[in-house]
């Protein structure tokens, strides 16, 4: 089921996740980084399918709704995506999990640094893409959030705390 998402209600829903599973709005930083890898994965919202931000799949161990999608390789053929009944839902199991597997990138999206970001979530398996090409993408997208979006964030985002404490335990 395609659930197209308007760019400004993706960083809306971005930030309601964060809010709900890290307990704080996350830094304009942050922010930028995360909406701009959605971005490049949902052609900015438009393609988002079954609230599921980031494409993120699932394992025979995920206990959730899921969706099947045939893929280009040189992923498999069919791959089980993660389904969400709101945006919000799916932008919450966005956080958890770049907060799990992927928290070494998520060092970088707190920096603003959305190439580094980016090339270390495909070194960490996120992606099967070029590294490079992906990269680049979401640098170019991360631009255009400054330029066009983020300004439409900043006094909610000001309002916080900022991210949540990331620990190496």
């Amino acid at each position: 089921l395609t659930t197209p998402v308007s760019r400004a209600e993706m960083g809306q829903a971005l930030i309601a996740g964060h809010r709900r599973y890290f307990g704080s709005l996350p830094s304009a930083k942050r922010l930028s980084v995360a909406w701009a890898q959605c971005a490049l994965e949902h052609a900015a919202g438009a393609k988002l399918y079954n609230f599921n931000f980031g494409n993120v799949t699932c394992g025979p161990s995920w206990v959730g709704d899921f969706y099947v999608m045939k893929v280009p390789p040189p992923d498999p053929p069919v791959l089980r995506f993660r389904a969400f009944a709101s945006a919000e839902l799916g932008a919450v199991d966005y956080w958890s999990m770049l907060a799990g597997h992927y928290r070494p990138a998520l060092r970088l999206f707190d920096e603003g640094k959305a190439y580094a970001a980016a090339f270390l979530l495909g070194e960490l398996g996120y992606y099967t893409a070029k590294k490079e090409t992906y990269s680049n993408g979401v640098v170019n997208w991360a631009m255009w959030f400054e330029r066009e979006l983020a300004s439409s964030f900043a006094a909610q985002l000001s309002e916080g705390r900022g991210n949540s404490v990331l620990t190496d335990d």
